[in-house]
């Protein structure tokens, strides 16, 4: 057997603290490899908090899903959902090769949908040595524990999941729909990263390499929202981080998050989250 991993998130503290404040968040990667004269089988019944994408290089597993067990071949990857239930492991007498990544983040269940793989658990990729590399090389990146080294992981993620769609040999979206996700990613990502300054759909635009109209009627398409108020769903993420994690006043986190008027912070956070700043800070 040969087995390596690595945690910025240990499992303990993933089932019990608070794991979705940033965007998208890795909480660990692994490798386990078996002989044919080992088997092993994992069982959480109540699954986890996080996802968890596991890709066969070779060999055969086993994984089960809505009760029913399915054999995953080498080539294909299987996603759980959190609090889905786990079952997987290798196929007896047969060699497994075997990657995974559990990870976690407001951001997820909208990306995953935008892939297609919010309501599939198998997807096929083919076997390819892109994977594995990029696996080992996120893995190695954990264990460097670098100041910012979650936006890497964070940035490593997002291009593992869009390389696995672009080779999902299942992939039900429609052209049109995939080009217009590649023409939006760039200002997508611009969105997350400077929330918190003023940022206008001309610039937005302008980076994806279409006119303000089209753009804002592809970015509809895509999420279900307008840029605006997908910006402002961003920077209210961050606020309820900001308020949970420090002692900045109510006005410093508006401030921090791009909002100028603290009256409207206020006011849009409460339709937010049914509770004003103030209350949410005592509650969490």
């Amino acid at each position: 057997m040969k087995y390596y991993s690595a945690y910025v998130h240990s499992d303990e503290y993933v089932e019990s603290q608070p794991i979705n404040n940033e965007y998208v968040q890795v909480n660990s990667a692994g490798y386990y490899g078996f002989d044919n004269t080992y088997h092993s089988a994992t069982h959480r019944k109540s699954g986890r908090k996080d996802y968890m994408l596991v890709y066969t290089h070779s060999g055969r597993s086993l994984a089960r899903f809505k009760g029913e067990e399915q054999c995953i071949e080498a080539g294909e990857i299987f996603i759980y959902q959190p609090g889905e239930e786990h079952y997987y492991g290798q196929v007896e007498n047969d060699p497994l090769s075997c990657y995974w990544i559990h990870f976690s983040g407001y951001g997820i269940p909208g990306l995953l949908q935008q892939l297609n793989f919010d309501h599939r658990n198998v997807i096929t990729t083919g076997i390819n040595d892109w994977l594995p590399a990029t696996f080992d090389m996120l893995i190695h990146k954990i264990t460097e524990k670098t100041s910012n080294n979650h936006i890497l992981l964070s940035a490593m993620l997002l291009q593992l999941l869009h390389y696995i769609s672009s080779k999902d040999g299942k992939q039900e979206l429609t052209a049109r729909k995939s080009k217009s996700s590649e023409l939006i990613n760039l200002s997508f990502n611009y969105m997350y990263l400077n929330y918190n300054r003023k940022i206008t759909v001309v610039e937005l635009a302008a980076i994806s390499g279409l006119s303000v109209s089209r753009y804002i009627n592809v970015f509809k398409e895509i999420t279900g929202y307008t840029p605006k108020e997908y910006m402002i769903h961003i920077r209210l993420e961050k606020a309820c981080e900001i308020i949970s994690n420090t002692n900045l006043s109510i006005k410093e986190v508006a401030l921090t998050t791009g909002f100028e008027d603290q009256l409207y912070f206020s006011r849009l956070f409460k339709k937010y989250k049914n509770m004003n700043p103030t209350e949410y800070r005592r509650t969490y």
